[in-house]
């Protein structure tokens, strides 16, 4: 493997790699019962699984180890949540839909608080062993005895989350721990030992550095942060400091230049800090070469950390656009109750993420992927249950609201800034989210938002191929209408291609295309002006409604109204579901609807669709059925 990695990515003529055809043998070897322990205890899948996770970059890491849209979680990344606290309930939503692989390449963690309702029964429980602790004995080290030092302990309810979760290796920790109190030493010590990690970053400024020892012996690489310090500098560098990792070939001391101490003061501490640790190092007679000792100035260029955003960052404004008011459950049944000739209806939700702690949403949320990096980095990656605006929430929210059985399968898009300060979205993830899309076998893709670009331009030349494989596999895809009105460009994609995509209007209560929309260039009219979306109160919401418009807004309706039309369908007639598979023949019932319901041949009233369809009763009564096979004729 490190001789030649690509002969990880061979495939055998069943289209498996080495690592997929390690397992096929093993799921032949022992029964079901036991297979998740072979793979585990098997050294050559366990090696080669290993290494992908270490050596190799994200993408192909996944392609090498996982079948087409059978993918687990490689990583852990909170570092863009907008908020500084969270509950063990959030998640506990988030379990919902991630599965883990039992290995990851990172977690990221920034400055958190985990609400648990546990605490206060921890607490007393704490003053209870205390009590009964025989004079000059220790107590046992649980969370309460933890919980008696001022130091917090936040991390460690997520670590054992992720425990509990089926982690058991991290390859990289990544942790922002500077404020005041910082993580004790022994929460951080017992919170990590068990996962093995190789790579350090958890920025406590003048961490201890037996810590480091106790919870990574066997780290590689350590990223530490100094005040300048002299004795901690000492300390690191002696002969029981840092020189016990026997493992580690870089360390990087991070410097704040707002220290107590003069820079020619400093320079010389850390100058005497390298001479001593080497100097300690090579008395070791370890078998492996001297360490790479770098010094660099603590302003967020070099470390891990420099990606994070926290909640400090979070435009409050945006926030409130994002709160809206709650609306009552529909559809809700257990699966036990589900008849079988159902099928879930799949939409892809390709967007700036969702907000995966939600409660009602996260029941819907069936598998997620991201393909926004951070701008400066390639080991990071923004995870797709965290919205970067609260855009794609209210998209999912309202897809949600007229088909609330619906899966959900959310793609969050990279994001870039233009030479003017201007985000856009770019077509190279979107075709990659097209093509998951594709891979997850969903029957509608939903995309609100725009590209402007060109024919020619290679990478939206290579989005068209995506979106001619989606229509070819009968997926059925609708986007936004650029709100530009007259001045709206004619080549705004994915709606240029009229062929294989249905481009949505945002409309007035009455039909009429809003001001911003030329309704000569969509194909539908959807509400879409002072809209009241669904809220829920989680990790990144609270309860303000605030009415919402635009073409975005309108194509969340659209997709899940044709979820729902979907969804119903099946219930009276699965010969017609199966033609309504097909994207034109749904855009034709489509407007054999509108021109039915509204007398506008454009114009589709999602609020009487919603009320008349999305009952509450699975098992339709023979009224509800009834008013579904009046609808299969009409169209």
């Amino acid at each position: 493997m490190e001789h030649s990695p690509k002969s990880l990515s061979v495939r055998n003529p069943a289209g498996q790699t080495p690592y997929q055809y390690r397992l096929h043998l093993l799921s032949k070897a022992v029964s079901t019962r036991y297979q998740g322990d072979l793979r585990n205890q098997d050294l050559v899948a366990r090696g080669m699984k290993e290494f992908c996770l270490r050596e190799l970059g994200r993408d192909e890491a996944i392609e090498m180890l996982y079948e087409k849209g059978k993918e687990k979680h490689i990583e852990f990344d909170l570092s863009s949540l907008p908020t500084d606290s969270i509950s063990r309930a959030d998640l506990d939503q988030l379990a919902r839909h991630l599965t883990f692989e039992d290995t990851l390449r990172y977690v990221a963690l920034p400055k958190l608080h985990i609400e648990d309702p546990k605490d206060h029964l921890d607490i007393e429980d704490g003053r209870r062993d205390s009590a009964l602790t025989p004079p000059g004995s220790t107590p046992p080290p649980t969370s309460s005895h933890r919980r008696e030092c001022s130091g917090l302990s936040d991390a460690d309810k997520i670590f054992q989350w992720l425990w509990d979760n089926n982690v058991r290796r991290i390859f990289r920790v990544v942790v922002i721990d500077d404020g005041d109190p910082p993580h004790s030493n022994q929460v951080i010590e017992e919170a990590l030992v068990k996962f093995q990690i190789e790579i350090w970053d958890w920025k406590k400024i003048d961490m201890d550095s037996e810590t480091i020892y106790r919870a990574a012996k066997d780290a590689r690489i350590v990223y530490l942060y100094t005040s300048g310090n002299s004795a901690v500098l000492r300390g690191w560098a002696c002969e029981s400091g840092l020189v016990k990792l026997e493992k580690v070939s870089k360390i990087s001391i991070n410097f704040s230049n707002q220290g107590y101490e003069t820079e020619t003061r400093r320079a010389a501490d850390l100058e005497d800090f390298e001479q001593s640790f080497l100097a300690n190092w090579d008395a070791k007679k370890y078998p492996r070469g001297r360490p790479v000792v770098e010094m660099i100035p603590d302003d967020k260029s070099k470390s891990y950390a420099s990606c994070f955003i926290t909640s400090i960052d979070v435009d409050e404004e945006k926030m409130k656009r994002i709160q809206e008011r709650a609306k009552a459950d529909r559809l809700r049944v257990s699966e036990a109750e589900k008849p079988k000739l159902i099928e879930d209806i799949r939409v892809a939700l390709i967007d700036d993420g969702i907000d995966g702690f939600e409660n009602k949403l996260s029941q819907n949320i069936a598998h997620g992927v991201s393909f926004c990096r951070p701008s400066d980095t390639e080991d990071l990656m923004r995870t797709y249950y965290v919205s970067s605006g609260g855009h794609g929430t209210m998209m999912a929210r309202l897809i949600r609201r007229m088909c609330p059985r619906v899966k959900l399968y959310v793609a969050r898009l990279e994001d870039e800034k233009s030479s003017s300060g201007k985000r856009f979205i770019t077509a190279r993830s979107a075709r990659q989210a097209i093509d998951w899309a594709i891979t997850n076998e969903v029957h509608i893709i939903s995309m609100s938002w725009t590209i402007e670009s060109t024919e020619n331009d290679h990478d939206i030349q290579e989005l068209k191929k995506s979106i001619d494989e989606a229509k070819r596999k009968n997926i059925t895809m609708l986007c936004a209408f650029s709100d530009q009105g007259n001045n709206a460009p004619e080549t705004t994609f994915p709606g240029f291609w009229k062929n294989e995509c249905w481009t949505i209007g945002a409309a007035t209560s009455r039909g009429d295309a809003s001001t911003l929309v030329d309704k000569n260039r969509v194909d539908f009219l959807f509400p879409g002006e002072q809209i009241i979306v669904d809220p829920e109160a989680s990790a990144m919401t609270s309860s303000s409604p605030k009415p919402e418009n635009g073409s975005s807004i309108s194509t969340a309706l659209a997709a899940g109204t044709a979820a729902l039309l979907l969804f119903i369908t099946q219930l009276v007639e699965p010969a017609f579901y199966t033609k309504l598979r097909e994207p034109d023949r749904l855009k034709k019932a489509f407007e054999e609807l509108c021109a039915k319901e509204t007398g506008n041949p454009k114009y589709f009233s999602a609020q009487n669709f919603n009320l008349k369809f999305a009952k509450a009763e699975y098992n339709w009564e023979n009224e509800g059925r009834k008013q579904v096979g009046f609808l299969v004729e009409s169209l």
